[in-house]
């Protein structure tokens, strides 16, 4: 199994969003909220998790250029490795789109059965990481620049309705050259949810379902 990888230069990155941030996002994103499911009240909490602005220092790490395909997690499946459903289905019409509906756990022996095939060592990025990835020294809005463009990414508001090849956007990565950061599929990251440093902690729907112990 071979991986494109990108090489992310270590640095010292500011994370989070002041107050006047914060509210400027949900200004923008209230009147554009497509779906019935993300209500005003859920969507300020999230981007409240941003608050308040910090620094962190990254090492340089190495992050995949795309997600994992379903060709590719059908390879660690197909050794009975995960104990979910894989749709033979998927290899036929979408093997270049993104494994999705992929557990935790799932995704961490991944990780394991994926370093011992390539004799590399493998692991899921940090919250951290994966954010310096997408956004890169310039803390873009969105991977491909400031200004949200349904074109340039597949979110809700492209009304696709499904996922897409993981290159199909590969003309809007991020600064890093890192592709498919923004919608198709929800991607893990290694970390476990806390505020960020100054912050409070926001007991929303997923903090009570997991008792404020889940991944980001």
């Amino acid at each position: 199994m071979k991986f494109e990888w990108c090489y992310i230069p270590g640095a010292s990155v500011d994370f989070g969003s002041s107050f006047s941030e914060i509210a400027e996002v949900y200004s923008f994103w209230l009147g554009r909220l497509i779906s019935g499911a993300y209500k005003p009240e859920a969507l300020r909490s999230w981007l409240e998790k941003e608050f308040p602005v910090h620094s962190r220092d990254i090492r340089r790490f190495a992050i995949l250029k795309y997600p994992i395909t379903n060709k590719q997690f059908y390879s660690f499946a197909s050794e009975g490795n995960d104990s979910g459903i894989f749709l033979d289905c998927y290899l036929e019409s979408k093997s270049d789109h993104p494994a999705i509906e992929v557990s935790l756990q799932s995704a961490l022996k991944f990780a394991n059965w994926a370093a011992a095939k390539t004799n590399q060592r493998l692991r899921l990025p940090t919250e951290w990481e994966w954010e310096y990835a997408a956004r890169g020294r310039e803390r873009l809005q969105f991977p491909y620049g400031e200004v949200f463009d349904p074109n340039k990414a597949n979110s809700i508001e492209s009304q696709i309705g499904d996922t897409t090849p993981v290159d199909r956007y590969y003309r809007y990565p991020s600064p890093f050259r890192v592709c498919d950061l923004a919608g198709n599929a929800e991607e893990w990251t290694g970390s476990l949810y806390a505020p960020y440093p100054g912050g409070r902690a926001i007991k929303d729907d997923i903090w009570h379902a997991t008792a404020g112990a889940y991944n980001v």
